[in-house]
């Protein structure tokens, strides 16, 4: 295989050192995407960013914006645009390792059954060097396959993840879903790729590869950086009350639902405490959702700080 029917749309605002990186990526793989189009989210007209676009004018499709749009209009515009079979949305701060396409396009065309794939990743810094840490921790699994919205809820609500980045989409099964999340992505803001994740499993099957084969760059000013505790709760709600699966993995879902927010509620006091950050810490207090507590997250929490500490004394 040295090419796939697949169009690479990859979102970028005001990163043009970062946009050049990516394309570069995508560009050394082994097997070649037919498309790469940069969706520009009407970024500045700085020196930096048009000597980027002249770099790229003969090897990009340039798609802009005369204003600033919220992540889910530039996101939904790729699946309004895409004509190919396969489809990704990448992050202009994110890296694809060499032979991702390769490796991923054959477990995707292997079963028509499979909606989407994602895999692990490399955490990078802003210079682009590798951290000793990936994306998806403790997996003693090659592959994992989630057949339902429940176990996409179940897998991230244990403190794990489904990079939306490097996931590769079977355009036709995923456009109907961008299409449907529509109407709710403002309610689920930054959670609406888990969200999306959730319905990709219950319309087909969603493959999780754990083997790197990206890096996710880690910095300040990216969107995970700054959640929204609405969008999170509304997260918690939906998937305690909409998600699809037999009842062992409902009540496991909702297990660790409250499991994860009580985990994430005393790590937030705790940091706040010894920051003496205040303020952090009476805004924290004051949103806290009593209903979303459990004494499970008590015990994931003390099991976590044993293991950290374990870490430390070795």
């Amino acid at each position: 295989m040295t090419s796939i029917d697949l169009s690479v749309y990859i979102t970028t605002f005001n990163r043009p050192k970062f946009l050049l990186e990516a394309v570069e990526s995508i560009e050394c793989q082994g097997v070649s995407a037919k498309n790469i189009i940069v969706l520009d989210n009407n970024s500045d007209a700085s020196m930096a960013m048009i000597s980027v676009k002249n770099q790229l004018k003969n090897r990009v499709t340039w798609k802009g914006s005369d204003v600033n749009n919220d992540a889910w209009w530039n996101f939904e515009r790729a699946f309004l645009d895409c004509q190919t079979e396969f489809m990704m949305v990448f992050h202009d701060d994110d890296r694809l390792v060499e032979n991702f396409l390769k490796k991923q396009s054959l477990v995707l065309i292997s079963d028509p059954l499979i909606s989407a794939i994602s895999c692990n990743g490399f955490k990078i810094d802003n210079e682009g060097l590798r951290l000793d840490d990936y994306l998806i921790k403790n997996q003693h699994i090659k592959i994992k396959y989630l057949n339902n919205s429940a176990q996409v809820g179940l897998h991230s609500f244990n403190d794990s993840c489904i990079p939306p980045s490097p996931m590769i989409y079977r355009t036709s099964v995923v456009k109907k879903l961008v299409m449907i999340l529509k109407n709710n992505s403002k309610n689920f803001g930054q959670t609406a790729d888990v969200a999306l994740s959730m319905l990709i499993a219950d319309a087909g099957i969603l493959v999780l590869n754990m083997e790197p084969l990206y890096e996710c760059r880690v910095h300040e000013n990216q969107d995970s950086s700054s959640m929204l505790i609405e969008s999170e709760r509304y997260l918690r709600n939906y998937s305690m009350k909409h998600l699809n699966g037999d009842k062992t993995e409902l009540r496991m879902v909702t297990r660790a639902v409250k499991s994860n927010y009580t985990y994430s509620i005393i790590y937030s006091i705790i940091k706040s405490i010894i920051a003496l950050d205040i303020a952090k810490l009476i805004k924290i207090c004051k949103c806290i959702d009593y209903a979303h507590l459990s004494p499970g997250g008590l015990l994931f929490f003390y099991k976590a700080m044993i293991e950290k500490v374990k870490i430390i004394l070795k």
